[in-house]
């Protein structure tokens, strides 16, 4: 009976290491491919070519220069300090702090987080300041308008190197009777 506990307690380790071996492989694999296969990207914002951006375009996402996009969706940006970013719009107010890598609201009704986080299930998350620049990958950027309502869409082509941003309609379907 000793005899089968050790057998089954052997074969679970081995199957437990050799699995998160595999598992390693693979994250270490995926991470060459997704550096090895990026763009320099062109960026459009409601039809527009947006100049002088810092775009990388990977196989199933992008990187994107925050800011830009912000303004681009009437968003008001006012450096208060060489850190520190007011973003205001008609929804509301905003400060961005780049060394801190925080975006909070400036007048939260209930409570206040950083919209800076990665969304849930979201498989990319990337965050880095350059320039005076933010720059976050496409699936937060998405959620992060959304948490400061305004619904985007983002599009990204890596053979031709094109991100395209455009405003997403928000309708409610009515139903008559």
């Amino acid at each position: 009976m000793k005899n089968k506990i050790l057998f089954f307690i052997v074969s679970c380790l081995l199957n437990l290491a050799v699995g998160l071996f595999g598992t390693f492989l693979y994250f270490q694999s995926e991470e060459n491919n997704m550096e090895l296969s990026h763009k320099q990207g062109i960026l459009f914002i409601k039809g527009c070519q947006v100049e002088n951006t810092n775009v990388i375009v990977y196989k199933d996402y992008a990187i994107l220069p925050f800011l830009k996009i912000l303004s681009a969706f009437d968003y008001k940006i006012q450096w208060i300090s060489d850190t520190e970013v007011n973003i205001t719009n008609s929804h509301g107010a905003y400060i961005l702090n780049i060394k801190e890598k925080t975006l909070l609201e400036e007048n939260p009704i209930l409570y206040n987080f950083n919209l800076l986080i990665p969304p849930p299930g979201s498989i990319h998350y990337y965050c880095e300041v350059k320039d005076k620049e933010i720059l976050i990958d496409q699936s937060t950027v998405v959620v992060i308008m959304k948490l400061m309502n305004k619904n985007i869409k983002i599009s990204s082509d890596f053979d031709n190197a094109i991100v395209s941003v455009t405003e997403r309609e928000n309708f409610i379907q009515t139903f008559e009777h």
